[in-house]
């Protein structure tokens, strides 16, 4: 369906009159249906890369800690992997940057480790934190029941963070 629009003034261009300019009046422009609007396009767009998501089984973005959710999940018998950091941490966006490109490159981590965002601001100081001996934001951890699979400090290496990811999926596989 077509709808035709008021017509236009013709525009004037300098050193032309404004007869010698072309009028748009019989212009016709086909609009979209009002049923798909850019905000109808971009949710149905949104939706389509969350489907195959959905469909292999892998989780949305990582769980935002609170008081006895890794318990929990480890109860549950899950390997969880926190990530100790802090919006203003630059090495933690590093280590964020790498572990976004490790887990698109292997949605097998995703599937079966729960990962978990700890706010160093608001629990670098908790007895949950003071517990696991963590000593700074930018510590990744991985555990799996009681044990501690493993650690790293600081770390940015693509290396060193694929095998703490490789580590986690083979506890959670045990």
């Amino acid at each position: 369906m077509t709808h035709r629009f008021p017509p236009r003034r013709a525009r004037q261009t300098f050193g032309q009159p404004a007869s010698q300019t072309q009028s748009h009046r019989h212009t016709v422009i086909a609009q979209p249906s009002p049923a798909l609007t850019r905000r109808g396009f971009v949710a149905l767009g949104s939706a389509g890369l969350l489907v195959p998501a959905l469909a292999s089984g892998a989780r949305s973005a990582p769980l935002e800690y609170t008081p006895g959710l890794v318990q929990d999940h480890l109860a549950a018998g899950e390997t969880v992997f926190l990530d100790f950091k802090a919006s203003w941490c630059t090495t933690c966006a590093a280590q964020e940057r790498v572990l976004d490109k490790l887990k698109a490159e292997n949605p097998s981590y995703e599937q079966v480790i729960t990962f978990v965002n700890v706010d160093w601001d608001t629990y670098g100081k908790a007895k949950f934190t003071q517990d696991l001996k963590i000593p700074r934001r930018s510590t990744l951890v991985v555990l799996k029941g009681d044990a501690e699979i493993g650690r790293l400090v600081a770390e940015t290496r693509e290396a060193q963070i694929k095998q703490l990811l490789d580590a986690a999926l083979n506890a959670a596989s045990a």
